[in-house]
């Protein structure tokens, strides 16, 4: 009988590149591979892909489209105080 982990290891890992290229501080090659990832995942990968996503444009200095993608939560996260001038 296989434990949990040991099953956990053997599944592929489609974030795998997308986490490697962010955490080597490559985030415009992060921004393209998370944007390039859409088909075939599950929504929890998917919610960690736009994780992924935002953090790398965080690095990258584009608050502006994490905003943009985001204004609908702005009031509800208190994000308006950084949205408007």
């Amino acid at each position: 009988k296989l434990h949990r982990f040991e099953t956990m290891a053997t599944d592929p890992d489609e974030l795998f590149t997308l986490r490697n290229l962010f955490w080597l501080g490559l985030y415009q090659q992060a921004v393209n591979e998370a944007l390039a990832l859409s088909i075939g995942l599950t929504e929890g990968l998917k919610i960690e892909r736009d994780e992924f996503l935002n953090r790398s444009y965080i690095a990258l200095k584009q608050w502006q489209l994490i905003l943009t993608n985001y204004s609908h939560y702005a009031t509800y996260f208190g994000w308006v105080c950084i949205s408007k001038p």
